[in-house]
């Protein structure tokens, strides 16, 4: 079904988007201290040469001099970087929340143009606000945030 009327009228599901983001992510907030929050302030942040001379196991000294603290805080593939962006919800659960929801077909396309992967509420927001930007239809279903 194509889009009908013209990209200034709000449609009757105008924010339909930001209920399912809003829904998707209710109650998945992370209190303080919960698991995958870094317990220590400085946990994450670039690693000192001594940090670097225990691992490779060599004096702090010669950690420093050779820059062994820059290979430290590059994360492993696959691996966090210690930084908790907060939580996260897969593009299967946004695709089954917009078809519970019943969205009209230009949404349903929206949702759909995700990539596979794993989304904060800010990486979901991004991801949708283009998809609505580039089709031109923020004016008429709304942007998310």
């Amino acid at each position: 079904m194509a889009h009908r009327g013209t990209n200034i009228d709000r449609s009757e599901h105008y924010g339909a988007l930001q209920d399912l983001v809003d829904a998707l992510f209710e109650g998945l907030e992370v209190a303080d201290g919960a698991p995958g929050m870094a317990a220590n302030p400085r946990e994450g942040a670039a690693p000192t040469a001594s940090s670097a001379a225990e691992a490779f196991g060599i004096s702090e000294r010669a950690a420093s001099l050779l820059g062994l603290g820059a290979l430290l805080s590059e994360p492993e593939a696959g691996e966090d970087d210690g930084v908790d962006a907060g939580p996260t919800v897969r593009r299967l659960d946004a695709v089954l929340a917009a078809e519970a929801a019943d969205l009209p077909d230009d949404l349903m396309r929206i949702v759909k143009l995700l990539p596979p992967g794993d989304y904060t509420r800010e990486r979901l927001c991004t991801q949708l606000n283009s998809a609505l930007t580039g089709h031109a239809w923020g004016q008429v279903y709304g942007t998310v945030s």
